[in-house]
């Protein structure tokens, strides 16, 4: 239900006008007598003053004092209406509607014809959440009064509530057939063509609304926001660019705005331009800022820290985002713990905690604090952002905390959540190889195969599984085939090799494996398979050469000496 607030009284009794809470400005409506009463009269006229001693109880926020001295005030001069709809309205806010109908029965007796009483009659309807009859209330007014506009302004705002966009455009253009230069139509128009997804025809209200009032700040505001979500970004930066010159008291926002949008087009350095141009004139905090973000995008992490360090310095409340920009700019330099100081000071913030908790799971996990990494995986995943790369990242964790029970849990948790991500069962895979349970690891690769044949690290590792086992060569050598033309990366081109050699194809083997070594001259298991296919091509020199290298590298290597020493 609609909650109702104290402008309605406040309005009725101040500005002499009767607000619909919660749906649109206010409407004029009869004027309140204007006699005007000195001290000395007060005492002859107690009814009058119980008014003005009410008016001043609503000011001051006791509506139940204000309504004794209204119904005082009814008591001593009975025959007027507006002391009744100005109890009804009170009731209203108090919520006793019952109350407040009998008040406005009386009220309409009086005055039939009164306007705020049939308004506040609407107000009444929609309280109690019978907005199809307020809309009804509300056009019988308009009936009554076509000159109102205001009215027709009400009723677009609750047809809009039920979601009736094609009816509130009809109440907007009846608004500018009569009004056709009417800002406000235009500006409500354009945002419920959005609601209804005719965004060209938003735009054009924008433009037209623009072209009327060059000057206002509003449309250039929400039409910029709507090129930017349609991704219509050039267009954005060149309305913002002149809305810069056209509204000279908000050109640094305007300035701001279009820095943000090069951000999104991803011309830094043009933002950079912009933003370091716009300083010299104006050093406005919020702009420095902006400077300073453009700088860690950047990575120039040192400059964008002293510009940061210099804002948080400032006698001033500010948004706990800059304690995540410093944070990173000292993650970028290296600097773990003044990192993790700096975004400790926003991790309670509900606005940016879940941004900051990712920041902390990776210096955590730098630090080697793997119990406050895993806490802060927990924590994300806890807030509902189950997202699979958390899930990824808590099995990896685990992993380095030497738990992995929990690892595959995680994985496992992953899956309840995403049945059909290949990635889970590679992890798997990956998982069972390390502890030597190859027979599930086959398993879990062949699922994540299935749920992605184009999973270029499962092909790739099934592949080496299987020639190593020395089962399955004439599958593995199409998978690996399939892996290095994903991703010729240097540890697939390896496995393409290796499957050679085990299937006995030394020429195709040595060619694979050196193109390996080409891209991997300092993996020492890539040169050891080289020095096994040199030594069956007896390439005996060749295979020392290769041998040697690799127990420089992995000195304890025992099986890697022994080829040597069976070498001739």
């Amino acid at each position: 239900m609609p909650q109702q607030g104290n402008s309605v009284f406040l309005y009725l009794f101040f500005s002499l006008v009767l607000t619909l809470t919660g749906c649109a400005p206010s409407l004029p409506v009869t004027p309140l007598p204007g006699t005007v009463i000195d001290g000395a009269d007060l005492d002859r006229s107690r009814p009058w003053a119980d008014y003005l001693k009410a008016r001043l109880s609503a000011d001051e926020g006791d509506l139940e004092q204000a309504l004794d001295f209204l119904q005082r005030s009814a008591t001593g001069d009975p025959g007027e209406a507006y002391l009744y709809t100005a109890q009804a309205s009170v009731l209203l806010e108090l919520e006793r509607h019952e109350d407040a109908r009998a008040a406005l029965r009386q009220a309409r007796q009086l005055a039939p014809d009164d306007l705020a009483a049939q308004l506040l009659q609407a107000d009444l309807l929609y309280s109690e959440d019978r907005i199809d009859e307020a809309i009804d209330a509300f056009k019988n007014v308009a009936e009554r009064y076509p000159e109102q506009d205001e009215i027709l302004f009400h009723i677009c705002r609750l047809q809009v509530e039920l979601k009736r966009y094609d009816q509130a455009v009809e109440t907007l253009e009846r608004v500018l057939e009569r009004s056709p230069e009417s800002s406000r139509a235009l500006l409500e128009l354009a945002r419920v063509e959005q609601l209804r997804e005719h965004w060209s025809s938003a735009i054009k209200d924008y433009q037209t609304l623009i072209a009327l009032e060059p000057d206002a700040v509003r449309p250039y505001l929400e039409l910029g926001h709507l090129l930017e979500t349609r991704h219509r970004l050039d267009e954005a930066l060149a309305l913002y660019q002149r809305a810069s010159v056209a509204v000279e008291d908000d050109a640094g926002h305007f300035v701001r705005l279009q820095a943000m949008v090069l951000i999104q087009l991803e011309r830094l350095q043009d933002a950079r331009q912009l933003v370091e141009a716009a300083l010299v004139d104006n050093d406005e905090v919020q702009t420095r800022l902006l400077y300073g973000f453009i700088l860690l995008e950047l990575r120039h992490f040192a400059a964008a820290e002293a510009i940061f360090r210099e804002i948080v310095a400032l006698p001033k409340e500010l948004n706990n985002q800059i304690w995540l920009w410093l944070g990173r700019s000292l993650e970028g330099q290296q600097q773990w713990q003044q990192a993790l100081a700096a975004y400790q000071q926003a991790e309670d913030d509900p606005v940016f905690r879940l941004e900051v908790l990712l920041h902390l799971v990776g210096l955590y996990q730098q630090l080697g604090r793997y119990d406050e990494a895993i806490a802060s995986v927990e924590s994300l995943l806890a807030s509902g952002k189950l997202d699979k790369i958390l899930f990824r990242q808590l099995y990896a964790l685990c992993l380095m905390n030497e738990q992995p029970e929990k690892a595959l849990k995680a994985l496992e948790r992953g899956l309840e959540q995403y049945p059909d991500e290949a990635d889970f069962y590679y992890d798997q895979g990956v998982f069972y190889t390390l502890h030597h349970q190859f027979p599930q690891a086959v398993s879990a690769l062949l699922r994540a195969i299935d749920k992605n044949p184009d999973h270029a690290a499962a092909l790739n590792h099934l592949a080496y599984l299987y020639a190593e086992s020395g089962e399955m060569l004439h599958a593995a050598l199409d998978m690996a085939e399939a892996a290095v033309q994903l991703d010729g990366q240097g540890a697939y081109v390896d496995t393409l090799g290796w499957v050679y050699y085990k299937l006995g194809k030394l020429v195709q083997a040595r060619h694979y494996l050196e193109q390996a070594h080409q891209l991997l001259p300092d993996d020492s298991e890539i040169r050891e398979h080289l020095g096994d296919v040199y030594a069956a091509l007896g390439l005996s020199d060749m295979a020392r050469s290769a041998y040697q290298a690799v127990l420089v590298a992995r000195p304890q290597a025992t099986a890697v000496l022994d080829k040597l020493r069976e070498l001739p």
